[in-house]
């Protein structure tokens, strides 16, 4: 899925291409661009025109507690319904931000928020570099 920056210009939303993929391994051609690939979650495979956000935690409209960390903010362009149990893409001062409305904001709603991913955080670094001795 193309990835865009939070604060960037709206106009990227609309400018990033959809994905098309095709055949029996979802193969499709990619043009220029900034992409990642995530795995085939349900509430991914269900959106129409799933975009990520790139920003850090506390950039978040509720951060969560502890040290700011890079995070993924996946969205679907397609959700432009105005719902209050949910956050949203939207602009704000001429670049993209997200935001939860109490009640049907006058803004144009680029996109729900589906999920936000943080990276992989391996706990103990020693333990997968180590092999297991297997007694049979």
């Amino acid at each position: 899925m193309p990835v865009v920056n939070l604060g960037d210009d709206p106009a990227g939303v609309e400018a990033c291409p959809r994905l098309e993929p095709t055949g029996p391994f979802g193969i499709a051609a990619i043009a220029g661009g900034r992409w990642v690939a995530l795995p085939g979650w349900k509430s991914l495979l269900n959106a129409v025109a799933p975009l990520a956000v790139a920003c850090t935690s506390e950039e978040l409209p509720e951060p969560p507690p502890g040290r700011s960390e890079p995070v993924l903010v996946v969205v679907d362009r397609a959700g432009t319904n105005w719902s209050p149990d949910g956050y949203f893409l939207c602009e704000r001062e001429g670049a993209l931000d997200l935001q939860w409305f109490e009640v049907a904001p006058e803004i144009a709603l680029l996109g729900r928020v589906l999920f936000v991913l943080r990276p992989k955080r391996i706990i103990d670094e020693d333990a997968i570099a180590t092999t297991w001795d297997l007694d049979e």
